[in-house]
Formats: structure tokens, sequence, C-alpha cells
């Protein structure tokens, strides 16, 4: 069946228009809400309700555990009903069924051409940015701990002196050359230095 419809646009009457629904999402912690706007809609009327609901998507639709699967969906959605709408000829005013101040809805700005749509994304990259440079680090204590070595050196795992280990840490500097004279090894890790000596305990 075609998503064209006979009937005018919910907002101008105008013709033609396509029975889409957009949709916002508002992510509040532990609860989320969905606003719907349904149509028929016109190419300008929907265009502007597609614009005003994924901005509003992508900058409140994160916030919540549900948001991080309810999100995507909603903005894929959206953007069905983009390509539906995108797809009709310019609106037509029908004298007989419009009003002379009816109009379709005067343009907006593009999602993307508006900054706080980008607060939303900004978050999202920056969490899978996070998740894939992180290496959990050696804490303060772990610091003046010992390390298990493998095969390919002295910076494998941190762990607490009372376990098996190769080596201690007797030391943490900027530089390498402030290490203590009495180190053996030292290696770098995440622009520190740890100076460290041999004490094979299994």
């Amino acid at each position: 069946m075609s998503t064209v419809s006979s009937s005018l646009c919910a907002v101008c009457n105008h013709q033609p228009a396509a029975k889409v629904t957009f949709r916002a999402h508002r992510g509040m912690v532990i609860f989320l809400e969905i606003i719907t706007r349904r149509g028929p809609f016109c190419r300008d009327c929907g265009m502007t309700t597609f614009r005003d609901l994924t901005a509003e998507t992508l900058v409140a639709g994160w916030w919540s555990v549900l948001s991080f699967f309810t999100t995507p969906f909603v903005l894929l959605l959206n953007l069905w009903g983009r390509y539906k709408v995108t797809k009709l000829a310019a609106p037509q005013a029908d004298p007989v069924y419009v009003a002379p101040n009816m109009r379709p809805l005067d343009p907006v700005k593009p999602v993307f051409a508006r900054p706080q749509s980008w607060l939303g994304v900004a978050f999202i990259i920056a969490l899978v940015t996070l998740g894939v440079i992180y290496r959990p680090g050696p804490t303060d204590e772990a610091s003046r701990g010992c390390i298990l070595a493998d095969r390919y050196g002295y910076d494998d795992e941190f762990v607490n002196c009372d376990m098996p280990h190769d080596a201690r840490v007797i030391a943490v500097v900027s530089d390498w050359s402030l290490c203590p004279d009495r180190t053996e090894h030292h290696f770098e890790y995440l622009a520190k230095f740890y100076c460290i000596v041999e004490e094979h305990q299994r």
C-alpha cells in the first residue's frame, strides 16, 4: 500500500501527504519517554517535524540504561519517515480545504546544524573512545607493589606483593633517569616510568 495519502497534511491541510510517524526519545536515568507526532505530513511539515524531534532525541535520548537501545531504534524510524516525506512533491494548497492563513511549517535548521545535537553524539564517541583506549593502570597501592611478568617483559600485570610475582616496583617517576640507583629495570606506562628490581616469588 502506498504511503502517500489522499488525505491532507495534518498540520497545514496541503497535499500530497504521507502517512508517517516521527518520534522523540528522552532518557531520564531510570525512566524514558517517547513523544509521538503522527501524520499525514506534507513534505515541508514532515521535514520540520523530523528535524525537531530527531535533534531532541540526539540531545536528550541517551541518559538512561534503556536509552542506549531505544535511541538508535527511534533515530532509524525517523530516518525512514524522512525518506518517505522527501519523496513527496512540493505541497499544494486546495482552496476548498485550506484557509488563507494555513501554510506548511517554515524550514528549521538541519539536525546537525544545531550545536546541541552534537552533545549526545560527543558523549557516545567519548564512551566508545574510553572503552577502546582504557587499560586499567596501577593504583597507588599497586605502584608500590609488584609485577607478574610475562615472556615479553615486566609490563604485564600489577599484583599485590603477597601474591606470586617476578619484580617489585620501587619508584614511579616522570623520567627513567630519576629511577633510584638500585633499579634493575624500568618500563614506561601512561607517561610514567616504573622502576623495578627483580624479586621472584612463586
